[in-house]
């Protein structure tokens, strides 16, 4: 596997433009309405100009940083328990309220 540096996602910039590029110059062919036809250029175009934002040396250092947070994770879930029921395991994470609502009792009758 090619190893994923600036030099990759720049040729990945390039050739996601070009492809990006391409559907928009065969635009006129789709087989849709005008309604349709204009979100799909809408898309695309939003797709072109967030393109233009993104540098190869941020896609880098983003791939880095989640590598490493991957990393940091799966040390820590290493040094849970396992197998423990869920309060003990919820109590471990420090959980101490409830992650839901309960959901609320209704009153009244129901017309069947």
């Amino acid at each position: 596997m090619r190893e994923v540096d600036v030099d990759y996602w720049r040729t990945f910039i390039a050739r996601r433009g070009r492809f990006i590029e391409s559907i928009l110059g065969r635009r006129d062919q789709l087989q849709c309405d005008a309604v349709k036809r204009a979100q799909v250029e809408a898309a695309l175009e939003a797709a072109r100009d967030q393109l233009k934002r993104i540098s190869p040396e941020f896609c880098d250092r983003v791939i880095r940083a989640w590598i490493a947070v991957r990393a940091l994770w799966q040390r820590h879930l290493a040094t849970l328990p396992r197998g423990v029921p869920l309060p003990e395991a919820l109590r471990v994470l420090g959980v101490t309220q409830p992650l839901v609502k309960p959901p609320r009792r209704r009153t009244g009758t129901v017309a069947l």
